[in-house]
Parts: C-alpha cells; sequence; structure tokens
C-alpha cells in the first residue's frame, strides 16, 4: 500500500513512499486505491507467436517454454531485447531432448524437438549447443534416456548457470530426476508412480499410453509422499503440477473457464489471426472431459485431491510448486494462467502469497532470474500489473 514507483525506460528505479516529488518530466500514472504486483508468470508453455497478445493482455509477462520453437528462439528472444516484438519474455530453449526415438526419417533439422540423445557425450555437446545458441536452460521430453546422459546434461547446464528439467518417468522417475539435480519437473510428471503404494506397469518410453495419472495418485501411499516432499525440499526440485491439463472436469471452476475461453475465442479481432483450428482444440477440451464420465469418476476424483493435497504438503514444507499451464496446444494460452491460479485457491487451498508468488517470485526462482524478475525492488525490470483489488 500507498507505494510509489520510479520506472526509467525498462527498470524500476526506485521504490519509494506515495507522495514523494516525482522526477521532472515524469509521465504519473495515478493507481490510487489499486494494488501493484510483479508481471505474472506462464511456468510451462508451449509458445508459439499469435499467443502473445493474449499473454500479454492477461498479465502474463514472462513463460518457461518446453523447447520446441527450434532456432526461431534466438530470433524471438532478440526481438523482445530490441523491441521489435511485442510478447511475453521466454525463457525458452532451441531444443528439447529425449531418449531413442524410433519414428525419425534424417532429413530433420538438427533442432528439431524432441532430438534424442544416445550418449553422454551427446548429452554434453548438445546441453552446450542449446546454452550458446542463447537457451535459458535445458529440459528432456521423458526419462527414457540413461541416468549417466541426464547426469552429463545436469553438469553441463549448472555450470553454465543455467536450469535443467525433466518430464520425469521410464530409467528417471521423479525421485531419480532430484537426486540427479533435476530443478524443475513439468507437469509433475512421474511423481504419481513414485508416491502410489500400488505397483503400476510403466509407460512406454514416450510417457503415453500407460496408466491414467489420476488414478495413481488414487493409490497415494502418505509414507512416501512424505519421503518424497522431503527429497524434494532438499534437492530445491519445483514442480509444474499444470492442473488444467492434469484433471480436466475436475476443477471447481470448470465450468467458469469454459465459459470464458468461449468469449475469448468468440472476439473477432482476435480470431483475425488465431488460428482458427488451435482454437477449436482447446474448446474441444471441454466436451466430455473423461475425467468425469460415470465409470471412473469416483477414482479419479479421488487421485486429484490426492495430488493437490500432495503439492499443498510440498509447499507447507518449504518446496516450490510453479503455476504453468502446459498451455498453447491444449489448454488456454495466457488466461489460462488466471484459471491454475483459480485451482490453486479454489481446490488446493493455497494462501493469496503463496498463489503469488507461485506466479511471479517461484518461477523467476527456478529460472535463476531473480535478479532481474520476480518481485518489485530497484533494480529489477519493470514488468508490472496494477489491478484493482488486493
Amino acid at each position: 500500500r500507498d507505494v510509489q514507483l520510479v520506472i526509467d525506460a525498462s527498470r524500476i528505479r526506485s521504490v519509494g513512499k506515495k507522495g514523494q516529488a516525482a522526477p521532472s518530466g515524469a509521465q504519473v500514472v495515478k493507481a490510487d486505491g489499486k494494488f501493484i504486483v510483479p508481471g505474472l508468470w506462464d511456468g510451462l508453455a508451449n509458445f508459439l507467436w499469435y499467443q502473445g497478445e493474449i499473454f500479454l493482455n492477461n498479465g502474463v509477462t514472462s513463460f518457461i517454454g518446453i523447447g520446441d520453437m527450434g532456432e526461431v528462439f534466438a530470433l524471438y528472444d532478440e526481438g523482445l531485447k530490441r523491441d521489435k516484438l511485442r510478447g511475453p519474455r521466454a525463457f525458452d530453449w532451441p531444443v528439447h531432448f529425449q531418449g531413442p526415438a524410433a519414428n525419425l526419417t534424417g532429413l530433420e533439422s538438427p533442432f528439431d524437438s524432441p532430438h534424442p540423445i544416445a550418449t553422454v557425450e551427446e548429452a554434453r555437446v548438445w546441453t552446450k549447443r542449446v546454452i550458446d545458441l542463447g537457451g535459458y536452460g535445458v529440459s528432456f521430453q521423458n526419462g527414457a534416456v540413461s541416468q549417466d546422459i541426464f547426469k552429463a546434461a545436469v553438469e553441463v547446464a549448472h555450470a553454465a548457470g543455467k536450469p535443467i528439467g525433466i518430464r520425469a518417468g521410464g530409467n528417471i522417475g521423479a525421485r531419480e530426476a532430484a537426486l540427479l539435480g533435476a530443478d524443475f519437473i513439468p507437469r509433475s510428471q512421474g511423481v504419481a508412480p513414485a508416491v502410489s503404494h500400488t505397483p503400476h506397469p510403466a509407460a512406454p518410453a514416450g510417457g503415453f499410453g500407460g496408466p491414467n495419472e489420476l488414478e495413481q495418485w488414487a493409490q497415494m501411499d502418505e509414507a512416501k509422499a512424505a519421503d518424497l516432499i522431503k527429497l524434494l525440499v532438499q534437492q530445491k526440485t519445483a514442480l509444474i503440477p499444470s492442473f488444467i491439463q492434469k484433471a480436466p472436469g475436475l476443477p471447481t471452476g470448470w465450468d467458469r473457464f469454459e465459459l470464458q475461453a468461449r468469449r475469448l475465442f468468440a472476439d473477432p479481432f482476435l480470431m483475425a489471426y488465431y488460428p482458427g483450428a488451435r482454437a477449436q482444440t482447446i474448446l474441444c477440451n471441454y466436451l466430455d472431459p473423461p475425467d468425469v464420465r460415470p465409470d471412473v469418476i469416483d477414482v479419479r476424483r479421488r487421485g486429484y485431491q490426492n495430488a493437490l493435497r500432495f503439492h499443498r504438503m510440498l509447499i507447507e514444507a518449504g518446496g516450490r510448486v510453479l503455476v504453468g499451464t502446459d498451455g498453447g496446444n491444449f489448454s488456454l494460452p495466457g488466461l489460462g494462467v488466471h484459471h491454475e491460479m483459480q485451482v490453486f485457491a479454489e481446490d488446493m487451498r493455497l494462501t493469496p502469497m503463496q498463489i503469488i508468488q507461485a506466479a511471479t517470485r517461484w518461477p523467476a526462482e527456478t529460472m535463476r532470474a531473480q535478479d532481474r524478475l520476480g518481485t518489485i525492488a530497484a533494480g529489477k525490470l519493470a514488468d508490472v500489473l496494477i489491478v484493482d483489488a488486493d
């Protein structure tokens, strides 16, 4: 309350008290009675060029990518830095890695995603190559590589001061990922089988077609959950659950989310350039969500509640859970961040400050960008929002 910011170009020069004399010639934005918060982050996004406007219009000023943009990422990042493009800051990288792939032709671009890594030396060379091209981090699409391969990539990334993430599973489960130095686990992949008290058949190498994740969560073993939480806190491994995509149909606000999505894609000015097929793909997720069908709703609702409780316990133990949508392809860009924050409030029952930090400070810390983003302080980038309510 009663704070006055002085912003010079793109940075916060000072944080003072309301009523102090403004610098000579300053443009004054009066925000009396309103509240200033840091720009929001989407902690997991499949970003494409046409999403920039709806990210910014919904207050989302940064995102953590998955390494899907190829070499275009470097040009996008440069365009943002030179004020030639208008969009969210991309904490992304040119390509993400995976284990053996049987569907390649040999004609792919070197930076086609996902890029298979077969040896420890390849892991070292390609991790450095991704970072040299300007990548803000490194990620693995799945845990199908050997632990030695992932460990080598971790060593190179951390030596360069960059974070590394992995969708755990297969050879590298959630526990192994944390022990090997993973900074974040997108979609909390691999956590459910790690805490389930019932053995489940392993998912295929690509991570698809395995047992239903919510049904694994329904079998949560309290002792295993407590042990994993302790490890994640100790290793400072953040989780990005993406509940909107993890449990379609089950969040309390699901009907509200659908209405808002339909209103968004009914805007003719947006749809003048937003690909109609992508909008329809997102809207189709609201039709007959598989988790609320009569034959599975009870067990999957129980799994959803356990997943929420696990992530809440992780935060209460001092761990980090980030707001992230895995949006762009199957979840709403921009507005989806608000939906995920509402899940954190209504279903996970976090405090307002925990939710704000999960969408601002904690993603910045995970990406090792806390020196310039995530909180409001002198010297940081002026990615700020003015909102009407506390």
